[in-house]
């Protein structure tokens, strides 16, 4: 992937409620070199894509794939952000995709929806295509909500890692036992 592009990337099944986002990226692309990475196998997200890929300003490239966790970490190391553009759906929902991609440190920037509704400052959330645009160009350039999302990444990850989660657990029993 070309290095002094900034690459957004969508990927799966999430990548079909995102190809809207486009008119976001080809406004931003008057201000930077921009390349939308789209990683999906699903070929609905496949045709959509194709079909708005000639029409965009930018460079868009579509890999026809399901990638596998390694593979998935370099596309998101290669990113510069990836938009997560899931729409709420009624019932209990998980955002497991931002869970599996989260441990890269690649900025999330996601439609707000109760797919990210656990998720505090790990996530740039956004309502409207303005926010998105200005949540874009804030990654980009490593502002604010940049590095406020990276520090809560950090400290997530170091929260939620096995061996204190382990050690909370283990904490639990002990108290368990002695209340037998």
């Amino acid at each position: 992937l070309p290095k002094e592009k900034k690459i957004v990337l969508m990927f799966g099944q999430a990548a079909k409620h995102a190809a809207n986002t486009v008119v976001v990226l080809d406004r931003l692309s008057e201000k930077y070199d921009l390349c939308l990475v789209v990683v999906t196998e699903v070929e609905a997200v496949l045709e959509e894509f194709e079909r708005i890929q000639d029409r965009v300003k930018f460079d868009m490239r579509i890999i026809e794939k399901s990638p596998g966790m390694e593979e998935l970490y370099e596309y998101l190391h290669a990113a510069d952000c990836m938009i997560y553009n899931k729409h709420s759906h009624p019932g209990i929902v998980v955002g497991s995709t931002i869970f599996q991609c989260m441990g890269s440190g690649c900025p999330t920037i996601a439609l707000e929806s109760n797919f990210v509704y656990t998720f505090g400052r790990e996530v740039i959330k956004y309502r409207h295509y303005y926010d998105l645009e200005e949540n874009l160009v804030d990654v980009f350039e490593k502002g604010e909500k940049y590095q406020d999302q990276q520090k809560a990444i950090e400290l997530y990850l170091k929260d939620n890692a096995a061996s204190p989660t382990a050690d909370r657990f283990l904490k639990l029993f002990d108290i368990l036992l002695k209340k037998q």
